[in-house]
């Protein structure tokens, strides 16, 4: 098999986005551009048509109506002279699955297959390289597809949808649209990086002893220069630079089932968010538990999912808000003072990205937050000062700041890739997983759970297979 089932899902939501994207136009001249914001992707566009961007494709539309009747729910087909086209990124086809040595035909054969098309594409030309064309229905809905191959291993994918009988009235707009696709590849990568030591063991519950760990996750570098790594609901374990273990600091309060982020103070109490009971935990300088913070939907934080405390004690939340039926809407900060007085909230969410994933005070003392590959900066009172700072070909899920502004990713399935603090590409470090043995060999990474960037540079990562789990420092200095 050609293609992964993985692709053909990502054809079907792609079409079955057609039924709530914008549309286009016919024979308009070319006169817009669109350029992603990472400048990886770009194209031409008539003027006057509507763009949204969701999930790796672009959307363009002509008539905004079509968007009002699919969202509510009486689009049975696109009425004359309304068209939708959308274009695929080359990234999003290759997390989709594609293996890069297949050719258009039979890309756009194996997608039509998924759709339930008993049709055979037809082979064309394309932007002036070799290309294929094919009808599929989508819920009753007729749409065209078009593939071409400007280059080795790289893929365009454009889906056209009219009323019935007019695909060939909105054809050559679709085509000329094609001919002004530009794709620029992200650099080559760049290898650096090396282990300086590594703590693992297998992930058993309960644990043998206080210095064994279970699921590692949040770090935090304390003030006294230690490492604080939460081990899930197991309390937290405390080392030195050099990996030796210090202390264990249990988390043991009635009800505690996981420790979601932790922070320090200025005044070097140690806090821990507790999404499930809604809670926050400080400790003192020593270990020993201060007091225990319980919020509620209607109190000073929901959540947290995140924390940050910047150097002032102002303390900054991360929730993801929920509606009546628990259903997740969109995520926000809330900003509070050292006393846990509330201060302001602001929506953190991106487009349609609803859910933020992590927040991080930069060295210049602003918030910087990552949606999925997008990290905006906003200051202490929500104002958005930079919208995106990177833009990165992959979602993360984590992030950590170095004191030079240098940002390091986990990127989803492998590197860990470094960007300085102008958003330019340095460097990655390690793979996603390969081989069958249960322990996470040098140079994989598995599933991180947490980060942090010490003095020097150097990061460390919390990082499990659910088989194993492991704390490692890694260096980048040559």
């Amino acid at each position: 098999m050609i293609f992964t089932r993985r692709l053909a899902s990502l054809f079907l939501l792609l079409t079955l986005l057609v039924m709530v994207g914008p549309t286009a136009a016919q024979n308009d001249p070319l006169t817009q551009t669109y350029a992603s914001s990472d400048g990886q992707f770009a194209f031409q566009y008539p003027e006057g048509w509507m763009l949204d961007e969701f999930f790796g494709s672009v959307y363009m539309m002509n008539d905004p109506a079509i968007l009002e009747m699919a969202l509510s729910l009486t689009l049975t087909e696109l009425s004359p002279g309304q068209v939708f086209i959308s274009l695929a990124t080359p990234a999003s086809m290759i997390e989709g699955g594609l293996n890069e040595s297949a050719n258009p035909m039979e890309l756009l054969g194996y997608m039509m297959i998924g759709s339930g098309s008993d049709e055979t594409p037809t082979e064309m030309t394309i932007a002036g390289v070799p290309g294929a064309k094919g009808r599929a229905p989508v819920q009753g809905l007729p749409y065209m597809a078009y593939v071409w191959q400007p280059a080795e291993g790289v893929f365009h994918l454009l889906l056209m949808l009219t009323a019935p009988g007019e695909e060939a009235l909105f054809e050559p707009t679709a085509l000329a649209i094609a001919e002004t696709v530009v794709y620029n590849p992200p650099p080559t990568p760049i290898e650096q990086g090396s282990i300086v030591w590594e703590l693992q063991n297998e992930a058993i519950y309960p644990i043998p002893t206080d210095t064994d760990f279970y699921h590692l996750g949040p770090i935090a570098i304390g003030p006294d220069g230690l490492i604080y790594v939460a081990d899930g609901g197991n309390g937290i374990h405390v080392y030195t630079e050099d990996g030796e273990y210090v202390k264990h600091i249990a988390l043991n309060p009635e009800n505690f089932l996981y420790a979601d982020d932790l922070a320090f103070a200025p005044d070097g109490s140690l806090w821990v968010a507790e999404s499930s009971n809604q809670a926050l935990h400080q400790f003192d300088p020593s270990g020993d538990r201060v007091a225990v913070y319980q919020g509620d939907y209607d109190g000073s934080f929901e959540g947290p999912r995140q924390i940050e405390i910047g150097p002032d004690g102002t303390i900054y939340l991360l929730d993801w808000l929920v509606d009546e039926e628990d259903d997740y809407i969109g995520s926000r900060v809330r900003v509070l003072d050292r006393n846990l007085v509330p201060m302001t909230e602001f929506h953190v969410e991106s487009g349609l990205d609803e859910l933020a994933d992590d927040i991080e005070i930069g060295p210049d003392g602003n918030l910087y937050v990552l949606n999925d590959g997008d990290v905006r900066i906003f200051d202490a009172a929500g104002t958005l000062i930079a919208d995106p700072v990177h833009v990165l070909a992959e979602p993360a899920t984590h992030f950590a700041i170095g004191p030079d502004g240098s940002i390091y990713f986990d990127l989803s399935y492998g590197p860990i890739a470094i960007y300085d603090a102008a958003g330019d590409y340095l460097y990655q470090y390690g793979h996603d997983l390969e081989g069958d043995s249960p322990e996470i060999e040098d140079g994989e990474i598995a599933e991180v759970q947490g980060m942090a960037v010490l003095p020097n540079g150097d990061l460390l990562i919390a990082d499990t297979n659910f088989e194993y789990t492991r704390l490692l420092r890694l260096t980048f200095s040559e």
